[in-house]
């Protein structure tokens, strides 16, 4: 296993010091997933407008352009571009971990409903605001629109 030197600043009674160690990991990497250099591309929403009771799907291919397997966590983001509060600026909508050959491309899609970007506003209602959202795979980005607002008396489950 391979050692990392670390360097950090610690806050002391008297002030600060700069502290340097040598650390080694408790666990070693998994090769497969180092070895691997993953590209994803052709990112795409089934609906670049949407109401707050539409299901979305989002898609992206991923490529293994490794020389080995490889092993590729897919998580799927979304921001909420603007909103009457600030809410999380990236929000997990979905993951999922895929096997690769080298050289293999696999499309990964992510079905979620409108309904789940909804945040707790002031009111301490959930609410859905009409406006833009961007929906993040990798390094790939596609934006899509609410087209009405709607607010739930209940939980959003």
């Amino acid at each position: 296993m391979k050692n990392s030197i670390v360097t950090g600043i610690v806050a002391l009674a008297s002030g600060a010091a700069t502290v340097t160690a040598t650390a080694t990991p408790a666990i070693p990497a998994d090769p497969a997933i180092e070895a691997r250099v993953k590209k994803y591309a052709n990112i795409s929403v089934d609906k670049k407008e949407f109401s707050p009771a539409d299901m979305i799907t989002i898609s992206a291919d991923v490529t293994n352009t490794g020389q080995r397997d490889g092993m590729e966590p897919v998580i799927l983001y979304s921001s909420d571009l603007v909103a009457s509060i600030t809410p999380d600026v990236l929000r997990v909508r979905g993951f999922d971990k895929i096997s690769l050959k080298p050289g293999e491309t696999r499309k990964v899609s992510f079905t979620i409903k409108a309904s789940d970007l909804a945040f707790v506003g002031y009111d301490g209602k959930w609410t859905l605001e009409k406006g833009n959202f961007e929906f993040t795979l990798g390094q790939c980005k596609v934006k899509a629109a609410c087209t009405e607002t709607k607010k739930w008396d209940t939980p959003n489950i």
